[in-house]
């Protein structure tokens, strides 16, 4: 059988994850659920239909379509309830105002191969590549252990932007062929990490210590205000880095709400919406944590 995986979007000319100009492959489904996740369309493995408000006028065309109830007028306004659908995709078909869209799409390796080509003189002329993001991308496994040595032979840098949360042969199976590891560390306290992202933290923190003696590996952590940047969870963070005794680049991210608008589309209530920007000096202020605990090779971006 022909190994596929769900993409939901493949985003060009980036320049933030991995060197050089380089393509973005998000691949649809996460094992975490993040509160601050800016791509809440990529947690569930499944397609889905979701509707954007401000382009519906509420004509009742997808009322009419729909044979399963998912779309219904109250009040005088179209209100769609995800659990109902079947992702038919029939409403599609009558919305006059394309308010309404499937997120996911099934590729083969080949088809996604044949995307990523599109900008090959690009990845020449600035070092660049492609990386595999999601969602969490080790969840295609078999996926990956098939076009990451393809995309090697064409002389392609690949890097993956992962969680660390799986399974370690299956981590290991993905990741292998790769040139980059940009990992992800959010919180040390795992009952915290439970609480913020849905899972523990055990498996991601000894996977973080394998990778990162056989790989090519950034840690990055992304600063949540009132979540994970407190002093205490950076000192751990060094004390772990340390430990390990990790010589690579640190990369400190701060939360933004760009994905808020993102959430009334798939149903979800975005609950972090007082939550700011951490200030420059913020930002500053945990890298002093950092490197007075020994760990100086951070970059905020």
């Amino acid at each position: 059988m022909e190994n596929t995986a769900l993409i939901f979007n493949i985003q060009r000319y980036s320049i933030h994850d991995g060197p050089g100009i380089r393509t973005i492959i998000f691949f649809k489904g996460c094992p975490l659920s993040c509160l601050w996740c800016s791509n809440p369309e990529s947690q569930s493995i499944k397609q889905q239909v979701v509707t954007t408000p401000n382009k519906c006028i509420n004509c009742g065309a997808c009322v009419e379509k729909c044979k399963f109830g998912a779309s219904i007028v109250k009040d005088g306004k179209v209100q769609f309830h995800m659990e109902k659908c079947t992702n038919c995709g029939e409403c599609l078909e009558v919305c006059p105002t394309n308010a309404k869209e499937i997120i996911g799409k099934t590729m083969t390796v080949d088809e996604v191969i044949s995307e990523i080509e599109k900008d090959s003189q690009f990845y020449k002329n600035s070092s660049g590549g492609v990386t595999f993001s999601g969602g969490e991308a080790t969840l295609y496994y078999k996926f990956l252990q098939e076009i990451v040595p393809k995309l090697k032979e064409k002389g392609i840098h690949v890097a993956i932007e992962t969680t660390g949360y799986c399974e370690w042969k299956k981590f290991w199976a993905s990741v292998k062929d790769m040139d980059l590891i940009l990992f992800d560390l959010k919180q040390m306290d795992n009952e915290k990490h439970k609480k913020y992202t849905g899972v523990r933290n055990d498996i991601i923190l000894e996977n973080a210590e394998k990778i990162s003696k056989l790989k090519e590996t950034i840690f990055r952590i992304p600063i949540i205000p009132s979540y994970n940047d407190q002093e205490e969870n950076f000192i751990e963070i060094a004390n772990m880095l340390k430990r390990i005794q990790f010589k690579g680049k640190i990369n400190l991210l701060p939360y933004h709400s760009y994905g808020k608008a993102k959430y009334e589309k798939v149903g979800k209530k975005y609950i972090l919406s007082e939550v700011q920007t951490p200030s420059k000096e913020k930002m500053d202020s945990i890298s002093d944590i950092l490197k007075r605990n020994g760990i100086n090779n951070i970059v905020i971006q």
